[in-house]
This record gives structure tokens, C-alpha cells and sequence, in this order.
């Protein structure tokens, strides 16, 4: 990560990303008058970067927005997180931890924003966060029969996860990677939050055509 400070800088500058595998990263460009100086700079630094790395495996996203001091989640009271992602045909689901529940000097001993060990209990964290690569993997690849097969997947596991009871499921995704674009897109992607505390909707399917129409509506990421 590249984080630039100084005076007279500005965020307003075009995606370097090309989208394409083995496509050299687009210049660095401004989107407003007021950010071509830092164009500039941004882009004499990605220079001297792949001079120095022009014999080493490399690769660049994209320029992000001004930086913003978030709390970490782990200095947030009552969100202790734990993270993991899986690219496996399966991911993992957390398990229910036996009778007997743990006190705070247990929660204390884990090392909060590293993700969970391995076979970690449900309750050891306020909650979980579970990202499934395959589904954005196989549409890169412009597979969507594997596609199907990685949410179905998915979709399996939704009993396991209910079962486990947790306060609020939340299912959705980080943007839309469609087969037939091989690429990532502007699409809406459906959201679907399950709680004792949110009002049930008879007839509720899972879809971007069924939450579009449904109660949350459609709104900015």
C-alpha cells in the first residue's frame, strides 16, 4: 500500500487498473484540474517501482479515495472479529463451542484481526466474516457452469450457518463478476439479512431480481 501526505495533494484521479491480466497498469491520470500534480507524482513512483521491481513478480490495483482514520474493529467495544477467506470447493463453518461458554480472558488470548486458528468456535467472536473466492474466481475465468456450482455451494451451507443460531446472518457480496464479461462490473449485488429483528417478508428468495424489489431497495455501495 502507498499512502501519499503533503500539502496541495488530491484524491481525484482515474482507475490504473486495466482489468486484464498481463495488460501494463493504465497511467496515471487526473480526473480534476486540482489533482494533476499528484497524477504526476503517483506516476514517477510507479515508475521507479517497476525499475526496481522489473525483475520480480508484480502486480497494482487501483488509487483509493482520501484517507480516513476508521476505528479498528478489534478498539470497537463488543466487535472482536474474526476473518477468513476460502477459495476451497467448500468453505469452512464455524463451529459451536461445547456447553459452558468462555469468559473475557479467553477472548483476550486471541490475536483479533489475524482471523481465527483453525476449527475456531462460533462464540469466541462477536462475529464472523467469511468471504468465498471461488464465486468471483470462476466468473473471471468465464465459467459459469463452476460459477453455479460455487454458490450452490454456498447455498448448502446456509442450514449449517442457521443452525449454529447467530443473532444476525448477513449474506451478500463485495461487487458482481459476471461469466459473460470475465471481469468485474457495475451490477447491483442482493443483500439478504436474516434476524429475530427484522421484519419477515412472506414469499423471501435470495436473487438480484428478488432483492431489488424487496424492502431495502436498491442504494450506492
Amino acid at each position: 500500500m502507498l499512502v501519499l501526505r503533503g500539502r496541495g495533494l488530491s484524491a481525484a484521479l482515474a482507475d490504473t487498473d486495466p482489468q486484464a491480466t498481463g495488460v501494463p497498469p493504465l497511467p496515471a491520470t487526473a480526473t480534476d484540474p486540482a489533482a494533476a500534480e499528484t497524477a504526476s507524482l503517483l506516476q514517477q513512483v510507479l515508475d521507479r517501482a517497476f525499475e526496481v521491481l522489473k525483475d520480480e513478480p508484480k502486480g497494482q490495483r487501483s488509487a483509493g479515495p482520501r484517507h480516513r482514520c476508521l476505528p479498528r474493529l478489534p478498539d470497537v467495544p463488543g466487535a472482536l472479529p474474526a476473518a477468513g477467506e476460502s477459495d476451497r470447493e467448500v468453505p469452512d463453518v464455524p463451529r459451536r463451542r461445547p456447553a459452558g461458554g468462555h469468559g473475557d480472558a479467553g477472548r483476550q488470548r486471541r490475536r483479533p484481526g489475524l482471523g481465527p486458528p483453525p476449527g475456531a468456535e462460533l462464540h469466541d467472536y462477536d462475529f464472523h466474516f467469511v468471504h468465498f473466492k471461488a464465486v468471483d474466481s470462476r466468473g473471471e475465468d468465464g465459467d459459469l457452469g463452476a460459477k453455479v456450482k460455487a454458490i450452490e455451494a454456498v447455498d448448502a451451507l446456509i442450514p449449517q450457518i442457521e443452525a449454529l443460531a447467530p443473532d444476525v446472518m448477513i449474506v451478500t457480496g463485495d461487487h458482481s463478476t459476471p461469466a459473460r464479461l470475465r471481469a468485474h462490473s457495475w451490477h447491483a449485488v442482493p443483500i439478504m439479512i436474516v434476524s429475530p429483528w427484522t421484519r419477515p417478508q412472506a414469499d423471501a428468495t435470495f436473487g438480484e431480481r428478488a432483492c431489488a424489489a424487496r424492502e431495502l431497495g436498491t442504494f450506492p455501495g
